[in-house]
C-alpha cells in the first residue's frame, strides 16, 4: 500500500473512532468521573489497578490523583498497584 494511502486510511480510521467516542465513550467517561467525584466527597479513595505495563500506567495515574495535575488543589487519596511480569527475576 502506498503511504499517501496508508496514511489517509488511518485518518479515517481515527475519525470513525472519535466519533464514535463522542455517540458513546462520553456519556459514559462522564458517568465515570462523577462516580470517582462522589467518592471522594464521601471520603472514599481511589484504587487503580495494572497488569504488566499498564501496572505503570496505574501508579503514574494514581500520582496524578495525589499530586497536582492541572492547577493547585488539595492531593486525593489514591493509589496504583498491579503486576509486572518482567520484575519478577529480579
Amino acid at each position: 500500500m502506498e503511504t499517501k494511502t496508508t496514511f489517509c486510511h488511518y485518518v479515517q480510521l481515527h475519525q470513525k473512532l472519535v466519533n464514535e467516542f463522542e455517540a458513546d465513550g462520553l456519556a459514559a467517561i462522564t458517568k465515570i468521573a462523577q462516580l470517582i467525584a462522589e467518592s471522594f466527597q464521601k471520603g472514599g479513595s481511589l484504587y487503580i489497578c495494572g497488569n504488566g505495563g499498564s501496572a505503570a500506567d496505574c501508579q503514574h495515574i494514581a500520582g496524578e490523583w495525589v499530586g497536582r495535575f492541572l492547577r493547585d488543589r488539595r492531593g486525593r487519596p489514591a493509589g496504583g498497584t498491579g503486576r509486572a511480569p518482567c520484575r519478577e527475576g529480579v
